[in-house]
């Protein structure tokens, strides 16, 4: 049985993107042999058919995932199979067909057809019913609303798959897939025994499941690869710069004022603000990188310091302190150099770390780490690419916000409406830093009025947003934000035409 070229398997992908397959060759060519993304990248080739840089990711990722199948079909013996294999469902069709071996070549064919057939179909249209098996254990708590419920299998986001598997690896749930029931009818014909029907019901699990948990773990993947290229694709910052690490006994800050230059260290009170202020402008410092080791607001630094004439960039916490300890020095002062290096520029101050200490996504522990390896130093490399070919990856946007209003949580009520910068995207939504002691989310749900699958689709990190209040959990220190507009404010928006004509038409009536 022939497996599918390269250029057929992408095209069933929907990752074709109209190029040639000669040129899709030579990225499969490329992934085999281990080169780097940026010759692909010199060839006109992507340019002239308007591909990105998420584009060429996207493709090289699809050229794994072809090699690791087409190992995988090496092995086995398809001497007795007719039909194209086109992915992991055929795949995993064809081991089973292999064990069916007391039937004749017709029930072969039948059976083969049957079970991709349905294994598709389920996919596309099918659900995954939830069984609890441990009522009532802790583990359980942001999955509570889905027990007893079935979910479509074609709309199963990645986080939620993957709660979903770790919760069946920890017994408390159990998976019931329920295929179309018309398609079974309909593969198997009216005339199928029962035991026939069981048969194949059976065999369709493991390779459906299998699919989801791919699709899934691509989806990671990718979420991973984009925040890579987001992250190291901000523009440096132009220096004199400072960086800051903003804990609840002050702050620590160190200079960048020229290239290699050592730069100078200091330490403020958490009340001496103003003083920070007077300190970096006599150093000529007009932009500070922030990063928060505790869970402390930012909010009465940044107004502070707007007034002094300083902008305030948020950085990531995220990998600081390790970095920190390399450098002799006080740790403190270190971890606000770190700081300073990744606002000054991020390809160099980002590079030495790993994607979990990068939080670049959850999850990433339960994907394949030779691919998610893989695919990070393609976004390494393509950010690379970039930046020695002129182009920026992400937008920039220098300067954090804050409403005056908003001193602290105490402050925020459902319906405020302020900016803030998105810091983080995952698969359920993006996490927008406000200045405030915890970021705050705005759900998948409520990025856009249109349907999206993730995120990247609307923001980017690093892009300045404007949000609304949804509800404030202080309890558990969560932040509910929206990025709709406030269909309130729609309605009001829409009331002054119509309250003048009312007005008008009550004259007319006055007049006669």
């Amino acid at each position: 049985m022939p497996f599918v070229p390269f250029p057929e398997y992408l095209k069933g992908q929907g990752l074709s993107f109209g190029l040639e397959a000669p040129f899709l060759l030579r990225i499969l060519d490329d992934c085999r042999r281990g080169l780097g993304v940026a010759e692909a990248m010199d060839d006109a080739s992507p340019r002239d058919a308007g591909l990105t840089a998420i584009h060429m990711l996207a493709l090289r990722r699809a050229g794994r995932n072809y090699l690791e199948l087409a190992r995988d079909v090496a092995g086995l013996d398809l001497s007795r199979i007719e039909m194209p294999l086109r992915d992991r469902l055929g795949l995993a069709a064809c081991g089973w067909l292999g064990q069916q071996g007391e039937a004749g070549p017709a029930a072969l064919r039948q059976r083969l057809a049957a079970l991709v057939g349905l294994a598709r179909a389920t996919l596309k249209r099918g659900g995954l019913h939830l069984h609890v098996k441990q009522a009532g254990d802790p583990r359980l708590a942001d999955l509570e609303d889905l027990a007893g419920r079935s979910i479509d299998c074609a709309d199963l986001p990645a986080h939620r798959w993957f709660k979903l598997s770790r919760a069946v690896s920890d017994g408390l749930l159990w998976l019931e897939l329920r295929p179309p029931a018309q398609e079974i009818d309909r593969l198997l014909g009216p005339n199928a025994g029962k035991a026939e029907i069981e048969l194949i019901q059976r065999a369709v699990d493991k390779p459906v499941l299998d699919a989801i948990g791919e699709r899934a773990q691509d989806e990671v993947i990718q979420q991973a690869a984009q925040g890579m290229l987001d992250l190291l694709g901000r523009a440096p910052c132009a220096l004199p710069l400072a960086g800051g690490l903003l804990e609840r006994r002050g702050i620590s800050v160190h200079t960048l004022v020229e290239e290699e230059a050592p730069g100078e260290a200091a330490e403020f009170a958490v009340k001496d603000m103003a003083g920070l202020g007077t300190w970096l402008k006599a150093r000529g410092v007009q932009t500070l990188g922030l990063a928060r080791k505790d869970a402390i607001s930012g909010a009465e630094w940044i107004r502070q310091l707007s007034q002094s004439g300083v902008e305030v960039e948020w950085v990531r916490m995220a990998g600081v302190m390790k970095q920190a300890r390399a450098a002799s020095g006080i740790l403190r002062q270190q971890a606000a150099r770190v700081v300073a290096e990744r606002l000054a520029d991020p390809l160099r101050g980002y590079l030495d770390l790993l994607p979990d200490e990068l939080g670049l996504g959850e999850y990433l522990d339960r994907v394949d780490a030779g691919l998610l390896r893989l695919a990070l130093e393609d976004a390494r490399q393509m950010a690379l690419w970039q930046r020695e070919n002129g182009a920026q990856i992400a937008p920039t946007v220098r300067g954090a916000a804050i409403n005056p209003l908003v001193r602290g949580l105490d402050d925020l009520h459902p319906g405020m409406e302020f900016a803030g910068t998105v810091v983080n995207l995952t698969g359920f939504g993006a996490f927008v830093e406000l200045g405030l002691d915890v970021q705050g989310l705005v759900h998948l749900s409520e990025l856009s009025t249109d349907f999206i699958r993730h995120p990247s689709e609307v923001v980017s990190v690093g892009q300045r947003v404007r949000v609304r209040v949804l509800e404030l959990d202080r309890a558990r220190g969560r932040l509910s934000l929206s990025m709709k507009e406030n269909r309130a404010e729609v309605t009001r928006k829409g009331r002054p035409k119509r309250v003048e004509s009312l007005k008008a038409l009550d004259e007319l009536f006055k007049k006669g």
